[in-house]
């Protein structure tokens, strides 16, 4: 901002002054700041105000717009403009204010501030840098900041600016150092100090690729070829006695066995991993040095694997497999074994008893746990155990006229909390509360006593299963009630603690949803007495003398025994639990 002073004075009335340099100048658009100096010479207070234009046209902003000065006073009033693009002739008037209650022109003065050149601005002082890569196909090189000019490999930069350069390598490459006017490093990526032109260079070098050897056998010979994955660097894709390739170090190598007509893949053995390994594929260990394998066929018919199947609740039912076992067998009760030829794809059914319904398989069923039926076995290239599981139907009346159309578990919660879908920790002594959704239509009312249940199951070894009477009036129409259940969480053996449970609610006619991982059961309360598990210690004692009495003898197979308090009826909720093992 430019800022010019004005003054005149005189011996009468009042004074205007303007002071100003002889060479004022002002460059155009910049904000020019007069001050406009009056005296009041009569002796009398008045009002007083300057005016002012520039070039005649361009008004000046004076801040305060007028005053009352005393008699003798002298005061200043400051004036803006912006300056055109010319000189500014300045003419300032000075003002005073009569009783007439009007403005009377006193005197002037003018001024003139010159416009100054523009000034030309200063080229910026870059500097080039140069990179060079030795060889080209090796990579790449990329620069931070980007060059103010021109591309990465020639362009400038501001002087005093730090460049970043880095490297990459391309496939098959590998960086090797900078040079140039930079310090020499094997970093990929080095600074350049812009003070002055610059040329580097990056140079790139091919990789050295380790190659370690694979060798194959196959025995017997000519019963079969190996492939791998990935190809051998060198050597061939089929693998026959004998055979050899090699491949990077460190290099993760898959082997598949194929068999001729007649004859079927064994096992793997040597340097496979594992040592013996009857999965096909397989995966050699880590080709960081010489490697062998040898590939094991057998004919046909010659290799079998046992299937053994158990049944819970033992005699609720039968399994049967589709094709037989090598012994004929097609019908399995519990615990019952039986012969196949290694490879063999097994498809087991379930065939409960009157009263009983199917409910999954468990163990080496394909997926582990299956609610299928019928389902396969996982491939027949070892032993394999599955078991079936059965439950009991309960006493829904075959009536006809209702027509369960779904069941939504909606959610779950601690009685008095907010109804959710996430894991819930709950601890023994407090109360899980359960909302189900069901859609049906009925003639009549139905009444099913016993006929819903809730459990919190532990798949395969146990579940917790509380059955509730429920009732569904009549609907001719599909209709959609919601119900609430309560679930005591109890505080000995019955229910494990530190445990998570999927949470199931079911009609016992099969119809059922289901929440994995729904809850999570604490540990027991530390206040438990020891009073508490005084009955508990009685009954085993009693029960373990009473055996003795009998002269229960043990077999060659001892089983568990189990001796749990009665349930009975619990705040008017049947529990039945059911304890699963895996053999």
């Amino acid at each position: 901002m430019y800022t010019d002073l004005i003054r005149i004075e005189r011996p009468y009335g009042t004074t205007l002054n303007i002071i100003a340099p002889l060479n004022a100048k002002a460059y155009a658009g910049e904000t020019v700041e007069i001050f406009v100096y009056i005296k009041n010479q009569y002796s009398i207070t008045i009002g007083i105000k300057p005016v002012a234009f520039v070039n005649g046209v361009i008004p000046v902003v004076f801040s305060p717009e007028n005053s009352n000065i005393q008699a003798g006073v002298t005061n200043y009033f400051i004036g803006h403009f912006t300056m055109p693009n010319a000189d500014a002739n300045i003419r300032a008037e000075s003002y005073w204010h009569g009783s007439d209650n009007q403005w009377h022109f006193e005197d002037y003065q003018t001024r003139t501030i010159n416009l100054a050149a523009a000034e030309e601005p200063e080229e910026p002082d870059l500097k080039r840098l140069v990179i060079n890569r030795d060889t080209t196909a090796g990579g790449y090189v990329t620069a931070s900041p980007v060059p103010s000019t021109g591309a990465t490999y020639d362009g400038y930069y501001l002087k005093g600016t730090t460049v970043y350069v880095t490297a990459h390598p391309n496939t098959g490459y590998e960086f090797e150092s900078w040079s140039g006017e930079l310090t020499d490093t094997t970093n990929l990526t080095a600074p350049v100090y812009m003070t002055e032109n610059r040329t580097i260079t990056a140079h790139f070098k091919e990789e050295e690729v380790i190659l370690e050897t694979l060798e194959v056998d196959i025995a017997p010979i000519g019963k079969g070829h190996v492939t791998t994955t990935p190809d051998p660097i060198t050597g061939y894709k089929q693998w026959t006695n004998n055979s050899t390739g090699q491949f990077s170090y460190g290099a993760s190598v898959e082997v598949m066995a194929h068999p001729v007509s007649g004859y079927v893949f064994e096992k793997w053995t040597d340097e496979i991993v594992g040592g013996v390994n009857l999965q096909n594929p397989a995966m050699v260990q880590l080709m960081t040095e010489h490697r062998a394998v040898k590939c094991h066929f057998v004919p046909i018919g010659q290799v079998s694997e046992t299937l053994e199947v158990d049944i819970a609740p033992i005699g609720k039912g039968y399994v049967t497999t589709n094709p037989a076992s090598n012994e004929g067998k097609t019908t399995w009760h519990h615990n019952e074994e039986g012969q196949f030829i290694r490879g063999t794809n097994v498809q087991v059914t379930a065939h409960p008893n009157t009263g009983y319904a199917f409910e999954k398989w468990s163990d080496e069923i394909v997926g582990g746990i299956s609610y299928q039926n019928p389902e396969m076995v996982q491939i027949m290239n070892e032993h394999r155990a599955v078991k079936c599981h059965f439950r009991a139907l309960g006493d829904i009346p075959p009536e006809e006229g209702l027509d369960i159309v779904s069941l939504t578990l909606d959610g779950w919660s601690k009685v008095g909390g907010t109804l959710g879908t996430t894991p819930l920790t709950i601890s023994p002594g407090e109360t899980l509360r359960t909302q189900v959704t069901i859609e049906y239509s009925a003639t009549k009312e139905f009444v099913l006593p016993s006929g819903f249940w809730v459990s919190l199951v532990i798949d395969p070894f146990r579940d917790e299963t509380f059955k509730y009477n429920i009732t569904l009036p009549a609907s001719s129409t599909v209709t959609s009630k919601i119900f609430t259940f309560d679930v005591p969480i109890t505080a000995d053996d019955t229910l494990l603690h530190n445990k998570t449970y999927d949470l199931w609610v079911e009609f016992d006619n099969g119809l059922q949803a289901k929440a994995s991982g729904a809850v999570i059961i604490t540990g027991m309360p530390e206040t438990t007495s020891i009073m508490s598990i005084i009955p508990m210690m009685i009954m085993v004692m009693m029960m373990s003398m009473m055996m003795g009495m009998m002269g229960v003898q043990g077999g060659t197979d001892p089983k568990p025994i189990v001796i749990k308090l009665a349930k009975g009826v619990r705040k008017g909720v049947e529990v039945v639990s059911r304890f699963k093992g895996k053999k």
